[in-house]
């Protein structure tokens, strides 16, 4: 029996050290009894036990939400900001254990939060940009169908060109959010590129748009200057 438990017991701490997931065992006061090796990263601590989770992570927050699942011996889950030992955004889950303990995960969701900001920060900077030229294509195109006999040809093109002009724009506009999804979705393949050139055939290629600004665009730097990068990516860039 007793060579039985040890065996049982030793699967099961290699089960939780194999987890992507932070694992306590905490006694009812919050007094870690085990961690796993996630854990024990995750705060930086060489021994986890006989401290309290308030020792180990800093966090009230999280000290308070244990005692609470201790008390009312009831499943409960969390979202939390941690700042030890670094800023970090968790999940933390913590349920009933053995007598009067708790469990306790803690899984990091630092890079998913930062990803729903960047494209939260997205929608809203890409939203004017589609329905501006939307808006100056529907009015000249009001203003044709309802004023189409007494424009004259000259006023007519003019609106045509203005609504080319915008469709072009939403297709820029489209072809940049394919490339952006492109690149998020594949790996970047990086091989040797010369930087100094792509800047070059980048610069030779807006000089004309530039011009028609009243800008000059020059370029000054060494004549090669090679990198690991992929060119067709940096010339997006």
């Amino acid at each position: 029996k007793d060579s039985e438990l040890a065996v049982l017991k030793e699967a099961n701490s290699a089960l939780a050290d194999g987890l992507q997931v932070a694992l306590f065992l905490l006694d009812e006061k919050g007094q870690v009894l085990q961690a796993n090796k996630k854990a024990i990263e995750l705060f930086n601590i060489s021994d986890a036990q006989s401290k309290t989770i308030l020792a180990v992570t800093l966090s009230y927050d999280l000290e308070r939400f244990v005692l609470e699942c201790a008390e009312s011996r009831e499943a409960s889950s969390m979202e939390v900001v941690l700042t030890y030992p670094s800023d970090a955004v968790a999940i933390c889950n913590a349920w009933p254990g053995p007598g009067n303990g708790v469990y306790l995960s803690i899984l990091e969701i630092t890079d998913l939060r930062r990803l729903e900001r960047v494209r939260q920060d997205f929608v809203a900077n890409v939203s004017p940009e589609l329905r501006t030229p939307l808006t100056s294509i529907r009015l000249m195109a009001e203003t044709l169908l309802d004023e189409g006999d007494s424009i004259g040809e000259k006023q007519g093109k003019t609106y045509l060109k203005r609504i080319m002009s915008e469709v072009d724009r939403l297709s820029a506009l489209a072809g940049d959010l394919l490339v952006l999804s492109s690149s998020e979705l594949n790996p970047v393949r990086k091989s040797a590129c010369d930087l100094a050139l792509v800047t070059r055939n980048v610069v030779s290629e807006l000089a004309p748009k530039a011009k028609e600004k009243g800008l000059e665009l020059t370029v000054e730097g060494p004549k090669t200057l090679m990198v690991p990068a992929n060119s067709n990516q940096i010339t997006q860039v």
